[in-house]
């Protein structure tokens, strides 16, 4: 039994090692800033198309209360009409999130601030392999 139970033991802890070893490939980074709020909801958020691809992890992180406003950034993904991914879900705010990409395609992303609120933030965008 023992014999048996130290394979296993051993292909755990490589595969938990190669999990670990992935490795973030910086994209793009996205500044976004808001000084004040348009009465014409389009003009408070900032619209960008993107190119993912198939079997592709991306990972965004947000970096808010830059230049110290109060205001937390939203990344939404978007195929078409469908959102696809998001940082804020359900009343949780997330500064990092990940996306797996299922098609090749162009997708949009939206970025918008949190409560209708003035902000400063930097989105960085990776590739994780």
């Amino acid at each position: 039994m023992r014999y048996f139970l130290f394979p296993l033991a051993l292909s755990i802890i490589f595969s938990v090692g190669s999990y670990a070893q992935k490795k973030e490939i910086f994209l793009r980074k996205i500044d976004f800033s808001l000084s004040k709020i348009s009465p014409v909801e389009a003009e408070n958020k900032f619209y960008l198309t993107l190119q993912f691809n198939k079997d592709v992890q991306y990972k965004f992180y947000v970096k808010n209360h830059l230049k110290g406003e109060a205001g937390e950034a939203v990344v939404e993904i978007y195929d078409q009409d469908r959102l696809l991914g998001t940082n804020f879900l359900k009343e949780k705010y997330f500064n990092t999130f990940l996306f797996d990409c299922t098609k090749t395609g162009m997708y949009d992303v939206v970025i918008r601030f949190r409560d209708n609120k003035v902000g400063n933030s930097v989105i960085s965008i990776y590739m994780v392999q």
